[in-house]
Formats: structure tokens, C-alpha cells, sequence
């Protein structure tokens, strides 16, 4: 289904356009306008421990694919989509214990605007995922293509945006009941 050079190509121009999107939301959600967020020490050592839970995920669901390959299990993924799920494992894994951490959002970083870019990029790639369903291009030859990334990422970003919300929630709630003893 897709497959060629041409096709390769544009996905990793996608890739290019879709971190320079990142760089930009980065700028868009940190207070000072800058591309670089400024942690605590507290928040450093916490993030520190994320990226090495995320790697160890990472290796694990790595390792767990190629049982998988081993084996000779056929799996509908392509090969794109299975790296994309090693690196979103780990995605998962480091935002969700920064964010329980209290470590995500940075000094200067908007905690608002974060929430609000994190839920729009998830919507806007199931979106997609919606109209490759529609087009009965989702799900071809008994394989997941490319698409099936929007769905990952999407739901990635909605998960990670969702228990933002609900961690700023429980810790606003937190800090008025602090006040009012």
C-alpha cells in the first residue's frame, strides 16, 4: 500500500515539519517565549529518574517485538509502526512519571496553554486516523499502515493531556484544602 522512495521521503520531511511543530508549541507554552524549559533541582532529579524508566520500557517492548520476530509470529504492524511504538512506550512512561512528579511543566512553562496544545494534537491526529477509516485506507492486506501512527499518537497525547488536566485538578484541590487548615 505505501511503500517507495517518494513515499519514504515524505514521510521524513512529515517527521522534519512535525518537530519543527514542536519547537514552536514549545515557544507557544513557555512564559519567556524561549525553546528551552527551565527545571528545578527537584524537578531535574525526577526527570532524571523518568528517562531511565522510559529507556528501560523501551528496551523491554524492543526486546518483546523481537520475541516476537523470533518466534515468526506475524504481527499486522509495519516496521515504521513498531519503532514508533518502542519510542512511544517510553513517550508514556517519562511524561507520566514527571507529570505524578510534579516535573513535566517547567518554571517557565504555561500550564494552560501545555494542556490545551497536548489535547489539540491529540484530536487532530485521531482526526486523521477518522479520515483513513472513512477512505478504507486503515487497515489494508490484513497490515496496519502508516495510519495507524495517527492513532498511536493521538492517543498518546490525549492520555499524557488527560492526566495533566487531572494532576493540575487534584493539585489545585490539594493546595485549597492546605489554605483553608
Amino acid at each position: 500500500m505505501f511503500s517507495g522512495t517518494w513515499f519514504a521521503m515524505c514521510v521524513s520531511i512529515g517527521i522534519i515539519v512535525g518537530l519543527l511543530i514542536c519547537i514552536i508549541i514549545i515557544k507557544f507554552t513557555n512564559k519567556d517565549g524561549k525553546s528551552k524549559t527551565q527545571y528545578d533541582e527537584m524537578q531535574e532529579l525526577e526527570r532524571g529518574k523518568a528517562y531511565k524508566y522510559a529507556f528501560w520500557t523501551m528496551c523491554g517492548v524492543a526486546a518483546f517485538i523481537g520475541c516476537l520476530t523470533l518466534f515468526e509470529i506475524k504481527i499486522p504492524f509495519d516496521m515504521f509502526t513498531l519503532f514508533l511504538m518502542v519510542i512511544l512506550s517510553g513517550t508514556v512512561v517519562q511524561a507520566s512519571y514527571c507529570i505524578m512528579k510534579d516535573a513535566y511543566i517547567g518554571l517557565n512553562t504555561n500550564k494552560v496553554k501545555t494542556g490545551i496544545a497536548l489535547v489539540v494534537i491529540g484530536i487532530i491526529n485521531l482526526i486523521n486516523v477518522i479520515l483513513f477509516i472513512v477512505k478504507g485506507k486503515f487497515f489494508v492486506d490484513g497490515m496496519f499502515n502508516l495510519s495507524f501512527c495517527n492513532l498511536l499518537c493521538g492517543l498518546t497525547m490525549l492520555f499524557i493531556g488527560v492526566m495533566f488536566v487531572i494532576k493540575n485538578a487534584v493539585s489545585k484541590k490539594e493546595d485549597s484544602g492546605d489554605e483553608e487548615s
